[in-house]
């Protein structure tokens, strides 16, 4: 059986950037399934605080939330590399999939799909007991041009108090959503036209905002998907492939080389310590 594994990624990413961005190194496997039945993808990541709940004692600990068999895991790392997930794997939220987490005060709210068709919001006060705040916060076609009604993976960024909220619509593309408390969202547009996935970020270096996002390596004719990154000078867009190309694509059996299905997608991406 093929598992689904999560990747860690690791750029040097500094203020020349913009115009040579560096390769992306691997580091290897982070986190396999428990049982021979599960799957771990899609990760979701804070930078590194305190309060931790699976290495306790630890006063820094990196925190990730994943997609597991039954729900959302969680896990913690003291360097990045090396993970230690909470209860075996056990989810930590049951019954959805997708997960994107942000911390705001001590809140941390969580983003996930249910069907792929509905968006929940869930709020933590340490992020492993979770409590339904609001459902369907993006639903159907809430922004007009998703016509799919189809409401996947999640990824965004607070600035000056507006959540801003970047929505896989696939295959219609992805949309940019805001919100100022969190679960009343005003739909902005289709920033990304197309067929793609998972997107993680924005990302500001420079004045100018990044996102990674999963893309058909042969669209539409192949199941290989491959890593982009996208830049723009406004969190609304126009967006543009910034390398006219892939930052990161299929290159070991793990990640399906060799068979119908290679893919890497569904990046996280976080700053540490520069």
């Amino acid at each position: 059986m093929l598992k689904t594994v999560v990747i860690v990624l690791t750029l040097a990413f500094g203020a020349s950037a913009q115009t040579a961005p560096k390769p992306w190194s691997r580091k290897g496997v982070m986190i396999y399934p428990y049982f021979n039945t599960q799957m771990t993808y899609e990760p979701t990541l804070i930078p590194p605080e305190g309060n931790p709940q699976v290495l306790l004692g630890a006063t820094r600990v990196w925190k990730m939330w994943y997609s597991g068999s039954g729900g959302i895991s969680y896990a913690e790392s003291l360097d990045g590399l090396l993970w230690t997930s909470y209860n075996n794997q056990f989810p930590v939220q049951l019954f959805c999939f997708r997960p994107f987490v942000i911390k705001n005060g001590a809140t941390y709210h969580l983003y996930c799909t249910k069907g792929d068709v509905s968006i929940d919001h869930y709020t933590s006060p340490n992020g492993i007991t979770w409590t339904l705040a609001h459902a369907g916060v993006i639903s159907g076609n809430l922004g007009g041009w998703n016509t799919s009604g189809l409401n996947n993976n999640t990824s965004g960024i607070v600035i000056n108090g507006v959540l801003y909220l970047y929505v896989e619509q696939f295959p219609i593309g992805i949309g940019l959503y805001t919100s100022t408390d969190f679960y009343t969202f005003t739909p902005v547009s289709l920033v990304i036209p197309g067929p793609y996935q998972g997107p993680t970020g924005p990302f500001k270096v420079n004045g100018l905002s990044y996102l990674w996002i999963g893309s058909n390596l042969g669209m539409p004719t192949t199941n290989q998907w491959g890593i982009q990154r996208w830049v723009s000078s406004s969190l609304t867009g126009p967006w543009v492939n910034s390398e006219s190309g892939y930052d990161f694509v299929p290159e070991t059996a793990d990640e399906g080389v060799g068979t119908p299905f290679a893919e890497v997608l569904d990046p996280a991406v976080i700053e540490v310590d520069g």
